[in-house]
């Protein structure tokens, strides 16, 4: 994606929303309303619960001792005069506690009845034994002073005579717990507590919050829960039990259980900012590191349990991590409800076919309640093409979480593939709106200084989203900040108490659900959802998912894999020029692209010649910087003939492709340009002749990558060109701070989507010139492509990678009559390929299809964005699903922005490798994102991926860069394939592959008769013994470049072919047996095949 990471602190499954509580306000109760039954705290007046265990909770303290000093007067053993009595110490009214009745108590609860006193013995009138002048009372506030002072043995003297005559005194019981709590024993104080039971109304409840408090102290946080849970039974809106319960299940990773507690809070015009943040994005973590000193008035939201680490991990796409942190819980059944739907959703999210099925097999009906627990239905929806069964399920999340962004992309992706755009199109703009929430609820919690305009921000976005209670909140913040006055406060308040009251606090259901009824899409079937579930309830567990396959290939066994860099010795001199100087930062969007690469064998000789574009102008003007290059490939050098030629083309170019436009046999080059988009013909002597495609001149028009194939099933090559941005501010480059510090990268979304243009060659010189139809309500900005036999059958697909939004797939559909007309089919969402799997568009740079599994179906690799893992499309019975975690691959493509990427095989051992090109999109290290980044080579070890190293250890493979566009071809021709790589920042590479193995391979280069002579389309199938192998011959190589258009296939230790069947575009099908390895051979349709020269 051509943006930088801020614009993306929103990822749909979204890195872990920074919570921080940061300046937060000190706002006099006067200034927010109180709830009728609730005392209001200065939101700097909670205690955090981190001192819980050296003081008694002030709220449970004041409380009880509210109640329980007049109760103690009333349970002397004799009877005492009225003025011997201490007043009460706070106003019981006060409390939220005494507002409702216990279990089988009455709606207002008496005192408890006196219990007689024990006989105690007549002498000694000492402390420890009063005489009768003494009283209970004034004894009970003696200790009690004591306490105060800090003098717990002397105060526990006294308690326990005191307790002895009455063992069942709630304020005899609660002063000695505080006397043990002062002590520091915590348990002994909680077990004393848990004296109090409830034939004592009021006492009860105040003592089960404070031993909550203390039980949280002590980590024992079932515990905690249960008597927080009790005191909210009774009393809903007491403060310190709904905020430290919140801030337990927020620490636990119990999220909307959190949450459902602060909208009580907000209710109550008692919330702090750490608690607003909480409310913008339910599904994320709330996560401090424990090993980080919190700030001064910070709440650390340390983790606690697996539940909370697991949704971090999860956060961060960290799956397979995930799970394994609570396998053997959920398997224990050890985890509490929330976590066990969240381990749904994680395992639904990395496709883990094994975990699911195991997921779905004790399934819970209280399971339903949790939001997590519908989007692993969805998900598994999704997978199975139950489209509409997805969007109710994602419904259902999203009508308990309005926050969920990854459901509402998911409930987008499902209405597109159901041809519901309109709804999709109100989607996407929910989810746009969503997302910016976050994004300044994260700049808020990055801040270094309070920002009220960010807060006045946040609180309109909520208020445009229905949350007119958080808006009001937020408000609230933003007068604080700016020392407004008591006017502006008493506005406040009253709006507060307007929405309270009028029971508009967070949207409604029809809100919630854009206005999109959800009656009419069907409740999954969980037995068809999940057909291994009724096996496994009966007993038969399905098998354990290995965390290797056994048929991995060990790479201790396969060669060390080596490309050494020979541009500059081979005479491969090529770098990329900008307009004014060699820019190092501060690019305009049409120079992020870099230079393309065309592999193209220009006279025929065998020998592999290579075409760059370049760059080197401004819009409007489109031409008179640099031009393109042609170096040709002579005794083993490369010699630029880019003038005597004519292709020295000197209009910006950005995206090439090869192919024989007229049928001649000579190769030709097609150009994307910055305003008219060209032919190059090969006129078969060594020189090209332009031909102009487009008479528009638009120099506003930034194409991006080109494929030529038949598109239309004509035998005849067409041309595809994706079109990335098409508007008048296409010059614009990057804000910049103070410091001359770029503050962000220019993004897609501030410039206008060009449309996707197709030339259909009419075979005599001329061609039909179309604009793709916009797709979902618009077009997009796309950049990788390729033209092939990717999906289905009948004519060759385009797919079409878009920089964030909806892949594409497209297909030419010919007319049924003559009434009729052509149509083109675009099917990438319902086939499972036009989201990643987190529902999310991708920054889809480089794209690069193989048979990556050996399934015999091709599958479509993507590179994104840093901190965005990359896509690995697998395709399995015609649809395709992303399989990028169970790959392997997607922590070491999260850490880099991959631009151009292929598909090798680099040590010919018959699994496909990929290879790919980093580099960021714009200079900004000083925010902590390289610019230059390594290239990364995985290895496929039997259908996993794993990072490999790369040999020579100080040769380029190392080293760090700003990579563009990726090409392959067998460059010198010895039957390993080799790599073309242009830079920013650097002139071009070519990597030579000097892996050093045994293995054999063969190669193909095919030449139509009845089909196009490039035959693109084309598939082979080898089989080697009991093995086979799937390639295709495909049009446009992703991002901006064309491959070498030649078949390649490693055969591992195979000697020969056993069989070869060629399936050509048209359908016509020939066999071929018995081929010899390390050949490379031209197969010529219909006529047979020979073997070519190669290098020994």
């Amino acid at each position: 994606m051509l943006c930088v990471s801020k614009h993306r602190l929103a990822c749909d499954v979204g890195t872990s929303t920074r919570w921080h509580e940061s300046f937060l306000p000190t706002i006099p109760p006067t200034h927010l309303p109180t709830h009728p039954r609730f005392h209001l705290v200065a939101m700097d007046q909670v205690l955090p619960p981190l001192r819980i265990a050296l003081k008694a909770s002030k709220f449970f303290h004041s409380l009880l001792m509210a109640l329980l000093i007049t109760l103690a007067g009333g349970c002397n053993s004799q009877p005492q005069p009225s003025g011997d009595r201490q007043p009460n110490a706070a106003d019981p009214s006060n409390s939220a506690a005494s507002n409702q009745p216990l279990p089988e108590q009455p709606a207002k609860p008496q005192p408890a009845k006196p219990q007689p006193a024990k006989p105690q013995p007549a002498s000694s009138e000492s402390a420890d034994n009063p005489g009768p002048s003494e009283t209970f009372t004034t004894r009970l506030a003696s200790a009690t002073q004591l306490i105060r002072d800090g003098k717990p043995d002397a105060a526990a003297a006294i308690l326990q005579q005191l307790l002895i005559a009455q063992p069942n005194n709630p304020a005899v019981i609660f002063q000695l717990a505080s006397g043990y709590a002062q002590q520091d024993q915590l348990s002994a104080a909680v077990e004393l507590l848990d004296r109090i039971d409830t034939s004592q109304a009021e006492a009860y409840l105040a003592a089960q919050g404070q031993s909550a408090d203390w039980c949280l102290s002590l980590k024992r946080y079932t515990d905690a829960e249960r008597r927080y849970r009790t005191v909210l039974k009774f009393a809903p809106t007491a403060t310190p039990a709904l905020r430290n319960l919140a801030y337990l299940y927020n620490r636990q990773g119990r999220r909307f259980e959190a949450v459902q507690l602060i909208h009580e809070l907000c209710r109550a015009g008692d919330v702090r900012q750490d608690e607003l943040h909480a409310m913008i994005s339910v599904p994320s973590a709330m996560y401090d590191d424990p090993q980080q000193t919190p700030k001064i008035n910070q709440r650390p939201y340390w983790p606690i349990g697996p539940g909370a680490n697991a949704r971090r991990l999860y956060n961060q796409q960290r799956y397979a991590e995930a799970l394994e942190m609570l396998d053997e819980g959920f398997a224990e059944q050890t985890i509490d409800l929330a976590t066990a739907t969240l381990y749904g959703r994680i395992a639904a999210s990395a496709l883990d076919d094994q975990r699911i099925s195991l997921w779905a097999s004790k399934h819970s009906e209280a399971w339903t309640a949790s939001p997590d627990y519908w989007v692993a239905m969805g998900i598994q929806c999704l997978n199975q093409q139950r489209f509409r069964e997805a969007v109710r399920c994602f419904a259902e999340t999203i009508k308990r979480d309005p926050t969920d962004l990854q459901a509402i992309s998911l409930i987008r992706q499902a209405l597109i593939a159901l041809g519901e755009d309109d709804l999709a199109h109100r989607w996407n703009q929910h989810w746009r709106a969503n997302r910016e929430v976050l994004r300044v609820s994260n700049q808020i919690s990055a801040a270094d200084q309070p920002n009220a305009d960010l807060a006045g921000d946040l609180a309109d976005r909520l208020l445009a989203l229905n949350r007119p209670l958080e808006a009001v909140l937020w408000k609230t913040i933003e007068a604080s900040q700016r020392k407004l006055g008591q006017q502006v406060f008493q506005q406040l308040n009253h709006q507060h108490q307007q929405i309270v009251s009028s029971k508009t606090c967070f949207p409604s259901l029809k809100q919630r659900l854009c206005g999109m009824p959800i009656d009419s899409y069907p409740l999954p079937d969980l037995d068809a959802l999940f057909p291994e579930r009724e096996s496994t309830l009966h007993g038969r567990q399905p098998e354990a998912q290995p965390t290797e396959p056994d048929s991995i290939a060990s790479p201790q066994n396969a060669p060390a894999i080596v490309f050494a860099d020979v541009a500059q010795s081979r005479g491969l001199n090529q770098a990329y020029t900008f307009a004014d100087t060699q820019r190092s930062d501060g690019f305009a969007i049409y120079e992020i692209m870099g230079s393309a690469i065309a592999c193209i064998d220009v006279d025929l000789d065998g020998w592999c010649d290579v075409y760059f574009g370049q760059g080197g102008t401004e819009p409007p003007i489109v031409s008179g910087g640099g031009h393109n290059q042609l170096f040709r490939q002579v005794d083993h050098a490369f010699v630029e003939t880019s003038h005597q030629s004519d292709s020295a083309c000197n209009d910006f170019t950005t995206g090439l492709t090869v192919g024989d436009w007229n049928q001649d046999g000579f190769p030709d080059l097609a150009l994307a340009v910055l305003g008219n988009e060209q032919l190059l013909i090969n006129q078969g002597d060594g020189t090209f002749r332009t031909m102009a495609l487009n008479h528009d001149d638009d120099p506003w028009h930034l194409p991006a990558s080109m494929a030529m194939g038949d598109i239309n099933g004509d035998q005849l090559p067409d041309l595809f060109q994706v079109g990335y941005v098409e508007d008048k501010q296409l010059a614009r480059r990057p804000e910049r701070d103070s410091n001359g510090q770029i503050t962000e990268a220019l993004s897609p979304h501030q410039y206008r989507a060009a449309e996707d243009r197709v030339w259909i060659n009419r075979g005599d010189g001329s061609f039909q010139q179309q604009a793709l139809p916009a797709n979902n309500g618009s077009h997009k900005t796309g950049l990788g492509v390729l033209l092939g036999p990717l999906a289905g059958t009948g004519t060759n697909q385009v797919f079409v990678g878009n920089d964030q939004h909806q892949n594409q797939l497209w297909q030419w559909k010919p007319a049924a009559n003559a009434d009729a007309v052509d149509q083109w089919i675009e099917s990438a969402t319902l086939l499972g390929c036009g989201f990643s799997s987190t529902g999310a568009g991708t920054a889809s740079m480089g794209v690069a299809a193989a048979d990556y599994d050996r399934n015999g179906l091709l599958d479509i690799h993507i590179a994104n964005y840093q901190d965005e893992a990359s896509s690995l499309f697998m395709q399995q019975s015609g649809s395709f699903r992303d399989r990028i975690v169970a790959a392997g691959m997607d922590l070491d493509s999260r850490l880099v922005l991959g631009f151009g990427c292929q598909p090798i095989d680099a040590d010919n051992d018959g699994w496909i490798d990929l290879a790919v090109t980093n580099g960021h999109v714009e200079n900004l290290h000083q925010a902590g994102q390289p610019f230059e980044q390594p290239p990364q080579l995985f290895r496929n070890l039997s259908g996993q991926f794993r990072l490999s190293a790369v040999e020579p250890a100080a040769g380029y493979w190392n080293g760090k860069y700003v990579g563009r566009a990726m090409a392959t071809a067998d460059v010198d021709r010895n039957g390993k394939l080799d790599l073309l790589i242009s830079h920013l920042d650097v002139p071009v590479a070519l990597l030579e592959n000097q892996t050093q193995s045994t293995n054999h391979w063969v190669q193909f280069s095919l030449i139509g008769t009845t089909d196009e002579r490039s035959a693109v389309g084309t598939r082979i199938q080898i089989k080697l013994g009991a093995e086979q192998q799937t390639h295709a011959l495909l049009g446009g190589s992703g991002f901006l470049s064309s491959n070498q258009g030649l078949i390649h296939a490693g055969l591992g230790r195979h000697e020969s072919v056993d069989q070869l069947e060629v399936f050509w575009p048209s359908g016509q099908r020939e066999v071929l047996t018995d081929l010899a390895s390390d050949r490379h051979y031209q197969i010529i349709q219909g006529q047979g095949l020979q073997a070519l020269p190669t290098a020994r």
